[in-house]
């Protein structure tokens, strides 16, 4: 391995302009303005935080009957328990993270995917090495079979996810506004429109 030193030029640059900073503020510097330490800076600062939702606690319990209606009643549709199931368990595992989870929509969204497909992903591993889930219930609710088209139908859950987010976004950003008003005399006295 080649490892290269650092650049002395560089080190005296800085050290002179910590040292300019230093006697024209008079207080020791700071290291943010520096353009590698800026760059975290520019990124989202939301971070996940725990809370507890019982809109999306409701929601899971909703999406959870509708889970379980595929899965006894309709066991003889093939199509709507393999297909139809797989893009609604993704918006259940939406629902059961933003229930503990407050983050934005797309986050949670591709942390639902990502389980979605961590599942598919042990799905496949088991298969390979052989193993089986002696647990009937279990069996139906985890898989048995990795396939692409279940990974297809969690993208598509994904989607739906993120759709919905945006339309419920823009549902509630959207306020009636006040009767319009127009602007007489000084800057800031509305004027009540004239009838």
């Amino acid at each position: 391995m080649n490892q290269t030193s650092p650049d002395p030029s560089f080190a005296r640059t800085l050290a002179r302009q910590l040292a300019a900073t230093e006697t024209r503020t008079g207080s020791p510097p700071v290291l943010a303005p520096l353009p590698l330490l800026a760059l975290p800076q520019a990124m989202p600062t939301r971070r996940w935080r725990w809370r507890f939702s019982g809109r999306y606690a409701l929601a899971a319990i909703g999406i959870f009957l509708i889970e379980a209606a595929i899965a006894t009643i309709g066991q003889h549709m093939a199509w709507l328990r393999w297909y139809a199931g797989d893009v609604i368990v993704v918006g259940f595992v939406h629902c059961l993270l933003a229930m503990v989870i407050d983050a934005s929509t797309p986050r949670v969204a591709l942390a639902a995917f990502a389980v979605a497909c961590a599942v598919e992903l042990s799905q496949y591993v088991s298969h390979v090495m052989g193993w089986t889930i002696g647990n009937p219930v279990l069996r139906v609710i985890v898989g048995s079979t990795a396939d692409w088209m279940d990974v297809l139908s969690y993208a598509l859950g994904t989607v739906l996810i993120l759709v919905v987010g945006v339309l419920f976004k823009a549902a509630r950003g959207f306020k009636a506004s006040p009767a319009p008003y127009r602007q007489t005399g000084f800057p800031g006295s509305p004027v009540p429109p004239v009838q």
